[in-house]
């Protein structure tokens, strides 16, 4: 009997989150490559120091870019529509997320 693992149509889980931009728009975020995963894993938001910020922003960007539509984040826009307190609702909900997909059952 063959097996066949095809990756392009395995079901997946996704966080959706709507931006708070002029648009709205919708993002359709994925899990994140191990790189990106330890990036954001080694970020403490809620005792940022003035020289993390902008990676906190750096690496929320990264997160987000893995989303469904392909969609590129780029930091920048990210500064202009979420505080500190926005990225941390994120990084919570974001954590959540990943703690959910990787506890479940295959």
């Amino acid at each position: 009997m063959a097996y066949v693992l095809d990756f392009n149509t395995r079901k997946k889980e996704y966080l959706t989150v709507t931006l708070p931009n002029e648009k709205k728009t919708v993002l359709m975020i994925g899990t994140p490559t191990k790189k990106v995963l330890d990036e954001f894993k080694a970020l403490n938001v809620d005792s940022a120091d003035e020289t993390d910020v902008s990676e906190i922003y750096q690496v929320c960007a990264k997160v987000m870019s893995f989303n469904k539509g392909g969609i590129k984040v780029k930091a920048k826009d990210l500064e202009d529509i979420f505080d500190l307190d926005d990225i941390s609702a994120f990084f919570n909900a974001y954590s959540s997320y990943i703690n959910g997909v990787t506890s479940a059952k295959n």
